[in-house]
């Protein structure tokens, strides 16, 4: 039974889903797409900065700066298994529980692979950018001197700033 990098194992098998799953294959699956995500996250961030956040004490409702760390990348690892798992085991993101499943399973993501492959990009896309929030500033910038520092808008768009001496505040 592999554990995930920055959250319990059942926390995330509850946000994907797959609390309750019992086939053993169907596990193995989920192991290795967990696997394969902790050494995404080692290979992406550095192993020292994974180890540094996955040691952060997480929060429901977080407020400072390593709890928000925390929560982003308990959300970031969560999508990215999801993105794994799509391709691997499609069928088990298909809810049958009343009106519900009627909604879900409508969905193109679960009728067609043109469905899952853009399902699968825009999974990515957030993992990506979540991803790069949890970089040092120093990585960002590469040498540490100017750094991108972002907020989100009110659309939930990345809105980015350049932090420098000289350029406090400019917008990129």
């Amino acid at each position: 039974m592999v554990n995930p990098l920055f959250q319990t194992r059942e926390e995330l098998l509850l946000a994907i889903r797959l609390s309750t799953a019992t086939d053993v294959q169907t596990l193995a699956v989920v192991d290795s797409a967990i696997t394969e995500v902790r050494m995404g996250f080692f290979s992406a961030l550095g192993t020292s900065r994974a180890v540094m956040i996955a040691g952060y004490t997480g929060s429901e409702n977080p407020t400072t700066a390593e709890e928000i760390l925390k929560a982003t990348a308990k959300v970031a690892e969560g999508l990215w298994i999801t993105a794994r798992l799509l391709e691997q085991l499609p069928s088990l993101f298909l809810s049958e529980s009343g009106k519900v499943r009627d909604e879900f399973n409508d969905e193109p993501l679960t009728r067609d692979s043109a469905g899952l492959a853009k399902q699968k990009k825009d999974l990515m896309v957030r993992v990506e950018r979540l991803v790069g929030q949890l970089k040092s500033p120093s990585e960002v910038a590469g040498n540490g001197a100017v750094f991108s520092c972002g907020r989100v808008d009110i659309n939930g768009d990345d809105d980015p700033y350049l932090i420098a001496d000289n350029f406090i505040g400019k917008r990129l």
